[in-house]
């Protein structure tokens, strides 16, 4: 009897040692499941450059896998429009203008904002001095060349403010680069980003900064905060631990480009930009551009990302007076609560 149960409880305790062992293999089986990477994606507004250094350097130092996320960016020309399609699919993230993003929404499309990066306007129009050009009012019958062409919304309101319309000047569509009949002088005006064309008009065709006369749209109370950090509505609904890990790791990427702008415009130039945008010198003045830009005269990168919501209002406001937009939207139709601070 003693020998049968000393069998019994041998085979009891193998069997139980068999389900501890079984459950323990299953376990981190669950859990190597658990650490593989998300793999997500990100789509630029533009091509790689270290205007958006603070993305590439997140992916190059590891932020983003070390929140367990696999992050592909991928640039663009321009061609075609990213947000319906980060709508549409998941694990998308991108990086537009705040404005393009509001005229999206305004349409229905179902995205938010994430993250504010770009705090103020770049956008400029550009004249050669020689051309005599002295004010607003002073655009009248000249040529502009604009990528936005006939949609150029941001010229519609400015000359609306100085009592001119759209069809007082001529509008040239030159796509995606405005700087080659102004340079040919087929051009009176140009569209401009601060740190982009007007930044390859001084750096790479070395034109005298002193020759150039400059018209800012956040001269004219157009002061309208520009790249933005987006989702779809289903990322967030979802999946709102991965989207405020994607924002947290690059907002320290932006820390990190901004304290560190010759490493990280390093890193761009020669891993990820190509042609004209190879260019050490030129790339790094961008940097120091897009950095003053996201900060916002404040030097303090804690502001990194954050929703100003006055700011917000203010372009809100503007884009239904113009009638750009045809809801009165609200932030939290724009922006997620979940990452709008309250304490500004």
């Amino acid at each position: 009897m003693r020998k049968i149960n000393k069998i019994i409880f041998t085979t009891l305790m193998f069997f139980a040692l068999l389900g501890l062992l079984s459950y323990f293999l299953t376990f981190n089986i669950k859990r190597a499941e658990v650490r593989k990477p998300i793999k997500v994606k990100l789509r630029l507004l533009w091509e790689a450059q270290a205007g958006y250094a603070g993305y590439y350097i997140a992916k190059e130092l590891g932020y983003y896998e070390d929140e367990g996320l696999q992050v592909e960016i991928i640039p663009s020309l321009g061609a075609g429009d990213i947000i319906p399609v980060i709508a549409d699919h998941p694990y998308q993230f991108g990086v537009t203008q705040l404005s393009n993003l509001i005229r999206a929404i305004d349409k229905g499309i179902p995205v938010k904002g994430i993250a504010q990066i770009v705090q103020e306007s770049n956008l400029l129009l550009v004249t050669h001095k020689t051309s005599n050009i002295l004010s607003v009012k002073d655009f009248k019958g000249k040529i502009l060349s604009t990528w936005w062409g006939k949609d150029d919304f941001m010229i519609r309101m400015l000359l609306e403010k100085e009592g001119l319309k759209q069809n007082d000047i001529h509008i040239l569509d030159e796509k995606y680069w405005s700087n080659k009949s102004f340079l040919e002088h087929t051009s009176d005006i140009i569209t401009a980003m601060r740190y982009n064309e007007y930044n390859q008009l001084v750096m790479r065709e070395n034109v005298p900064e002193d020759e150039l006369r400059v018209f800012a749209y956040k001269d004219y109370d157009l002061n309208f905060p520009e790249d933005v950090l987006f989702t779809s509505e289903l990322m967030l609904n979802n999946y709102p631990l991965i989207c405020d890990k994607f924002r947290m790791a690059t907002i320290k990427g932006w820390e990190y480009a901004i304290n560190n702008k010759d490493a990280s415009t390093r890193i761009v130039v020669e891993k990820y930009a190509s042609g004209g945008n190879a260019n050490y010198k030129e790339q790094l003045r961008q940097l120091q551009l897009v950095s003053e830009s996201i900060l916002a005269g404040n030097e303090n990168v804690n502001i990194i990302g954050v929703i100003n919501i006055e700011n917000i209002k203010k372009e809100l406001d503007a884009l239904i007076n113009y009638n750009i937009i045809n809801n009165k939207l609200m932030i939290s139709d724009v922006f997620d609560n979940r990452f709008v601070r309250k304490d500004l």
